[in-house]
C-alpha cells in the first residue's frame, strides 16, 4: 500500500487515492477559480496586478467580458502543461 497520499488520507478518513484525486481537483479549481473571480469582481485585476496598479484588458482598451476572462485563465493552466512535461523528462538525481 503506497503511503504518500494527502493529509485526508492519512487520518484514514478517505481513500489515498481519493484525497489525492480531491487534491489535485481542488487545486486546479482554486488556481482557475481565484483568476477568474478576482478579475471578474475587480475589473481585470488580482491582488498582485491591483498591487502594481495592472489591469487586464481587451484590444479595444474596454473591460473584458466574462468568457475572455475564463477563457484567458483557462489557457494560463495550458500554458503550465509544457513545465510539467519538460520536467517530467528531466533525469531524476
Amino acid at each position: 500500500m503506497q503511503r504518500d497520499g494527502t493529509a485526508l488520507g492519512f487520518l484514514g478518513l478517505i481513500s489515498f487515492d481519493f484525497a489525492r484525486a480531491f487534491t489535485v481537483l481542488a487545486y486546479f479549481v482554486i488556481q482557475i477559480g481565484y483568476g477568474i473571480v478576482m478579475e471578474w469582481f475587480w475589473r481585470g485585476q488580482t491582488l498582485g496586478k491591483r498591487l502594481l496598479r495592472l489591469r487586464v484588458i481587451d484590444s479595444q482598451g474596454l473591460r473584458l467580458q466574462f468568457s475572455q476572462i475564463v477563457i484567458r485563465n483557462l489557457l494560463r493552466f495550458v500554458d503550465m502543461l509544457r513545465c510539467f512535461i519538460w520536467s517530467a523528462e528531466l533525469p531524476a538525481w
